[in-house]
């Protein structure tokens, strides 16, 4: 027969009478069941075949019974289970004969180990699903539990008793239930009294008693009330939780309180100080404002979304040293503007104004909003540093505002800003009559986003002075990336002051557009180093004034431009191994002096020609009869000078004036050659005096008329 149902146990609950238990399932012989007897007590007792109980019905299909010795106590559980060896005892030989039976025994042997295996994992502490995260006891007891050792330990009954006995024994405690203490507003700074019923309460000491003085000690700022603290020691700041008491999230109330050391720690949620800093700015100093991390803007572009990170709404001016602002957002875009201050009211992000010098403030992790889509409201900054020195800047992203990095200071460390969305430059390097931008040094700055889709045009940026005679010295950028922008970087040629000693380590501009070229390095700029570069997709590449002084523009490319790839000019202009091509016009646009060095330039395909022209070491025009063929031509490569082309034959050897500064170290022949009054081709004795002439010493074996080629060059000292 086969094995026809899953059940492989029984369980039955004595009565105390009866003996006899039935089993349903099949078993081969008596040995294969095991029976075991729960007490009252759960103790597990396994019964002995022939002693405590015997079986019937061994080796039929439908079962038997179990008889026990003594009937089974009332309340007591019994358990027939089927245990049989993991063997398999069915010996079949070849040629030998198939008993249908013998097979079949062996295979309800295969199914009942099956169902002792499946049995037994029912037993097994198990999950209710594949994707469920616990194990369900089924609401049975766990024992024989080790004492937890690690946080995530099952707790015995026996550790949580010991515990909790250990603990109480420390508590002060009453033989009676009693009322809890009340809450913390309630609590601090107060004593405990008992009233007539025997419950706590909560009372001010006497002003003046030892408890009072050592309440007031044991406050936050207990120490300044300790008499020549400060005369030796460092004093702790005073940091104050916003949401608590007494501010309870009021950061208005609590600047407006802040004392000198104060360190503001706000949560993940939005703070109204509009209206705290209008005319007048923060003049206490060492403020120290501390968020819970930047904060994300609303897909409108009009706010910062509240719960996101912490929010300040309104402007933070300050002129006070010491000040320090780190992990938050500061919110002046369109919807703070018009609905949330008293009346609509455009401002500056952060400003930093007039903290004069060593003025140790930083700022990292701060992101600020000014107006994204109001273009009329000019004039506001996201982050202003003006007439101050001393800044230690992390990361700070600008979002929207006329301005947005605005350096009018001196002393500026570190630091990376990235700029986008607003409406004129996304950042400024600038001086005035108020104070020189010197001494500035940024890791990176970035201008735009890579998807430019919603926003408005910004400007790259500038750095100018505001026409004061004013000097703008020492400025590093590490690394400047610009990309969808309307403008380039532009050191504006109306300045009165001169832009000296300015390095870019590296400069990246990609879809830069309106203003011809992504970078220009105007007339009064000295001292400039633009290093490894890449310009794609602009108006212009790089244009470099020829009456600029000391520029040096390294290794890079410039290419698909709308103009030129470059515009180079310059008596002291250097320049690496530079890339034009695929521009509209010219791969460089040659604007004059010596600095350009054409054998640094590759290009294949431009809309004209690879480099408009070249420096040329020639003074005026040939002199003493000599006449230019139209092909001479002394191009300058580096320090070299290359003499090509021809002249007609002069009155005296003497035929052509070289600029000073390419006048060589020591007299130096180039090759010529002519035609004699015999028709034959002659070499033509030529050098290059070192007083800086063109001298063909045998110009008389030419005849009158005649033309004299040239075909060499030299080196100028």
């Amino acid at each position: 027969m086969t094995v026809s149902t899953e059940v492989d146990h029984n369980e039955y609950t004595g009565n105390g009478v009866t003996t006899s238990f039935p089993y349903t399932f099949r078993i081969f012989k008596k040995s294969d069941l095991v029976v075991q007897v729960v007490d009252l007590n759960e103790n597990i007792t396994e019964l002995i075949l022939d002693t405590d109980y015997t079986v019937s019905g061994a080796g039929g299909y439908t079962g038997g019974n179990v008889v026990l010795a003594a009937p089974l106590n009332n309340g007591y559980q019994i358990s027939i289970s089927r245990d049989l060896p993991v063997t398999q005892e069915t010996d079949l030989r070849n040629q030998g004969k198939f008993f249908a039976e013998v097979h079949e025994d062996a295979f309800d042997k295969l199914t009942m180990l099956i169902q002792q295996a499946i049995s037994w994992l029912r037993l097994s502490l198990r999950k209710p699903s594949f994707v469920a995260n616990y194990y369900d006891a089924l609401n049975n007891y766990i024992r024989n539990l080790r004492d937890p050792s690690l946080p995530q330990d099952a707790a015995t009954k026996n550790y949580v008793d010991s515990l909790a006995n250990i603990n109480l024994s420390r508590t002060l405690r009453t033989p009676e239930p009693i009322i809890s203490l009340p809450g913390i507003d309630q609590r601090k700074n107060k004593i405990v009294a008992m009233d007539d019923s025997g419950n706590p309460l909560m009372v001010l000491p006497e002003s003046g008693s030892a408890a009072d003085i050592l309440i007031e000690l044991a406050k936050p700022y207990g120490y300044t009330y300790i008499g020549g603290l400060a005369e030796h020691f460092s004093l702790p700041v005073k940091f104050v939780v916003v949401d608590n008491a007494p501010y309870n999230g009021d950061l208005k109330a609590a600047l407006t309180a802040a004392t000198s050391g104060s360190v503001f720690g706000l949560g993940k949620k939005t703070y109204n100080i509009t209206g705290l800093y209008g005319v007048n700015r923060n003049t206490v100093e060492n403020i120290t404002i501390v968020g819970a991390g930047m904060p994300q803007l609303s897909s409108d572009k009009r706010y910062l979304m509240d719960g996101t990170g912490t929010i300040i709404q309104g402007t933070i001016k300050n002129q006070a040293k010491g000040f320090k602002i780190f992990n938050l957002g500061i919110d002046v875009g369109d919807y703070v503007s018009q609905n949330v201050y008293p009346s609509v009211t455009y401002e500056d992000g952060l400003q930093h104004y007039g903290a004069g010098s060593n003025a140790n403030l930083e700022i990292n992790n701060v992101k600020l909003l000014n107006t994204v889509t109001d273009p009329s409201k000019p004039g506001t900054h996201s982050l202003l540093l003006e007439q101050l020195s001393g800044v230690k800047l992390g990361y700070v992203e600008c979002i929207g505002g006329f301005h947005g990095f605005t350096v009018k200071c001196q002393g500026l460390q570190g630091g990376i800003a990235h700029c986008y969305g607003q409406y004129g430059d996304a950042f400024i390097f600038k001086s005035d009559s108020g104070g020189a931008c010197a001494d500035n040094y940024m890791e990176r700055i970035t201008v735009g986003l890579y998807d430019n889709t919603g926003w408005p045009d910004v400007t790259m940026g500038g750095i100018y002075d505001a026409h004061d005679n004013v000097t703008i010295d020492k400025i590093g950028i590490g690394e400047l990336i610009v990309q969808n922008a309307s403008w380039g970087l532009i050191p504006s040629d109306a300045n009165t002051g001169f832009i000296t000693n300015v390095s870019i380590g590296r400069y990246s501009a990609f879809n830069v557009y309106g203003n011809y070229y992504s970078l220009t390095i105007d007339n009064k700029c000295v001292g400039w180093t633009i290093g490894e570069h890449r310009i794609s997709g602009a108006s212009g590449g790089i244009r470099v004034h020829p009456d600029s002084a000391e520029i040096n523009i390294g290794t890079g490319s410039s290419k698909g431009n709308t103009k030129s790839g470059y515009a180079l000019g310059g008596n002291s202009l250097s320049h690496g191994v530079i890339f034009a091509n695929e521009n509209g016009e010219a791969g460089v646009d040659y604007l004059g002096g010596l600095g350009f060095d054409a054998s640094l330039v590759h290009g294949y395909v431009n809309g004209t020609v690879l480099f408009s022209g070249m420096p040329t070491a020639k003074n005026g025009n040939p002199i003493n009869g000599w006449g230019d063929t139209g092909a001479f031509d002394m191009n300058i490569t580096g320090k070299t000078v290359n003499i090509t082309g021809s002249l007609t034959r002069g009155t005296s050897a003497a035929a052509y004036n070289i600029i000073s500064v390419c006048q060589p170290l020591k007299q130096t022949p180039i090759p010529a050659w002519g035609v004699s009054a015999g028709s034959a081709m002659v070499p033509v004795e030529c050098y290059v005096t070192t007083s800086g002439q063109l001298y063909v010493a045998g110009f008389a074996s030419i005849p009158t008329g005649g033309t004299i080629y040239f075909s060499g060059q030299y080196l100028f000292k």
